[in-house]
């Protein structure tokens, strides 16, 4: 378990914040053509996780 942790917390960024290209990924994977064609910017909505990351909240996860 601790092996499989260890992958991929590498892999996961600390900071959770939505991008473009992530979003597109998602888009690229449905089945509906009108949202494969779709902004991926239209549906970013950042504003929880920039509350949490101002908070300090976030980085206190990461303190041992």
């Amino acid at each position: 378990m601790e092996e499989t942790y260890n992958y991929y917390v590498k892999l996961i960024a600390e900071k959770p914040y939505p991008t473009a290209k992530g979003i597109q990924t998602i888009l690229d994977w449905s089945k509906r053509t009108d949202a494969r064609k779709a902004n991926p910017a239209q549906f970013i909505q950042a504003s929880i996780v920039e509350k949490l990351d101002k908070q300090g909240f976030i980085d206190g996860l990461y303190k041992k």
